[in-house]
């Protein structure tokens, strides 16, 4: 069965929030999201930039191995990079979480390695202003695979299609909700 493309009309050419930060899985289409309301509202951009942590590869191969100094470099990267500042002249849109990292650490760490990153990203700041809004993109499991196959090409990379994990899916949905409610409280 297909689907037609959902098509969102905006009612007006101006933001509707200053900050709005668009989250979701890998290839849900965050990016492509982010460019188009930036351009109808003339929004500042700030991306992820995933692909430039030197780990990624390495994660996807060995995620146990590789989770810590994945998310290490991710926290790294987002500190050098900046904060979104809500108060610069023109809106922001970004196509992640700042609190993401964390939270992916959460779930993936065990407990003496997830004291050991608290421990090396309290000497990083990756505060930043909660969003104004917050949109999370959503992707069935079963096409998970074939995105992440098509983003691979995309960035010449070589390393494996991780295995999408339907069960995940609730424990990761659960979070991410906790962490909105929790920064629509700030």
């Amino acid at each position: 069965m297909s689907m037609s493309p959902l098509t969102v009309t905006a009612p007006q050419l101006r933001p509707p929030h200053r900050y709005i930060a668009i989250e979701g899985p890998i290839c849900v289409g965050k990016i492509t999201l982010v460019r188009l309301l930036a351009e109808r509202w003339s929004m500042r951009t700030l991306f992820e930039r995933s692909q430039e942590n030197v780990f990624l590869e390495r994660f996807y191969r060995d995620n146990t191995r590789y989770a810590l100094p994945t998310q290490e470099i991710a926290a790294a990267l987002l500190g050098a990079r900046g904060h979104p500042e809500q108060n610069a002249s023109a809106p922001l849109i970004t196509d992640f979480l700042t609190d993401k990292t964390a939270l992916f650490a959460r779930l993936t760490f065990p407990d003496n390695e997830f004291e050991l990153f608290r421990e090396i990203t309290r000497r990083i700041d990756t505060s930043a202003p909660a969003p104004n809004l917050v949109v999370y993109l959503q992707q069935v499991p079963k096409y998970c695979s074939r995105a992440f196959k098509s983003a691979r090409c995309r960035w010449n990379c070589k390393f494996p299609t991780p295995t999408c994990v339907p069960s995940a899916t609730p424990t990761m949905t659960s979070s991410i909700t906790t962490t909105l409610r929790t920064l629509c409280s700030r």
